[in-house]
C-alpha cells in the first residue's frame, strides 16, 4: 500500500505529504508514503444536480489485514446510499444528523439545510466528519460529541437522520445484550465506545 515520497508529493503539491501526516490520513516509512485512512470519492444526486464528495475513513479489513478496532469509522456504504435516497430534498432551517459517523448524511442534507447539526458518541467519528466538511468545503455544519440527543437537548430541528450501527455487537465480556441496551442507556453508551462492530459484507 505504501507509494513513493516523490509521487505521492506531486500528486498532493498543495496540500504536500506534511499535510497528509498532519492530517492524521497518511504517515512516512522510510522513503515511502503509507495511507492510514481510506480517501474516497462518492457520486451524488440530488434535486440540485450531480456532485461528487471526497470522503475520508478509516482503512478497512482488507487493508488492515486484521478486526476492526472499536473506534473503527465506517465509510459509506449500501446503507448509507439508501437511506441518503430516502430523504426528501426539502429546504429546512434546521437539520440533524444523529450518530454521524464519517458525516456523509450531515454533507448531503447540508445541501438543503441553512445548519446541520451532527453528533456522534465517537471522538474519531466526529474527527472524520469534520475532515470531510472541511475537504468539501462545506461550512453549514456543527459538530458535536455526545449519546443519541444529549448535545442536542431542548432544540427543535425540522428534519433528522440517522444511520445507527445496525450490525449484531459480536458476544464478548462487556458487550451488553440487546436486552440490557433497550433498559439501559449508559450500557448503551459503553457498548457504543468499547465493542467493536463489524460493518455488513
Amino acid at each position: 500500500m505504501t507509494q513513493p515520497l516523490d509521487a505521492v508529493a506531486a500528486a498532493v503539491p498543495r496540500c504536500g505529504v506534511d499535510g497528509l501526516v498532519a492530517l492524521g490520513i497518511a504517515r512516512l516509512d522510510g522513503d515511502a508514503v503509507a495511507p492510514t485512512a481510506l480517501l474516497r470519492p462518492q457520486s451524488f444526486v440530488d434535486a440540485d444536480g450531480i456532485g461528487e464528495w471526497w470522503i475520508a475513513s478509516d482503512l478497512d479489513e482488507v487493508a488492515l489485514g486484521a478486526e476492526l478496532p472499536a473506534d473503527h469509522v465506517l465509510g459509506v456504504g449500501g446503507a448509507t446510499r439508501t437511506l441518503a435516497e430516502l430523504v426528501m430534498p426539502t429546504p429546512v432551517e434546521r437539520a440533524l444528523d444523529l450518530g454521524t459517523g464519517c458525516g456523509i448524511q450531515a454533507l448531503l442534507v447540508s445541501r438543503h439545510a441553512g445548519q446541520v447539526v451532527a453528533t456522534d458518541i465517537s471522538r474519531r467519528a466526529l474527527a472524520f466528519a469534520e475532515l470531510n466538511a472541511q475537504l468539501n468545503g462545506v461550512s453549514n455544519i456543527v459538530f458535536r460529541r455526545g449519546s443519541l440527543f444529549e448535545p442536542v437537548a431542548g432544540e427543535a430541528f425540522d428534519l433528522i437522520v440517522s444511520n445507527p450501527p445496525f450490525v449484531i455487537t459480536p458476544r464478548a465480556q462487556g458487550c451488553p445484550t440487546t436486552s440490557t441496551v433497550t433498559a439501559d442507556s449508559s450500557a448503551t453508551r459503553s457498548s457504543r465506545s468499547s465493542c467493536a462492530r463489524r460493518p455488513p459484507t
